[in-house]
């Protein structure tokens, strides 16, 4: 697994949406959740736009393990 960052500062720009599929997307978008029962309209934007752009998969953590 290599971050997206981490291949745009190595490779030529133009090269980057060429090599980074299949993508799985590790960020902390749902943070929220771990005092909230809701998301905001901003990570429920950001879910979307994940899912539009067709990642392979999503990886959850603190929100999952201690989500009330």
């Amino acid at each position: 697994m290599v971050a997206r960052g981490d291949l745009g500062a190595e490779l030529p720009i133009e090269k980057v949406p060429l090599l980074q599929k299949p993508v799985i997307v590790i960020t902390n978008m749902l943070e929220i959740m771990i005092n909230h029962p809701t998301l905001t309209r901003v990570e429920a934007s950001d879910i979307a736009i994940v899912v539009r752009e067709g990642a392979d998969a999503v990886v959850l953590s603190g929100e999952t393990a201690y989500g009330k």
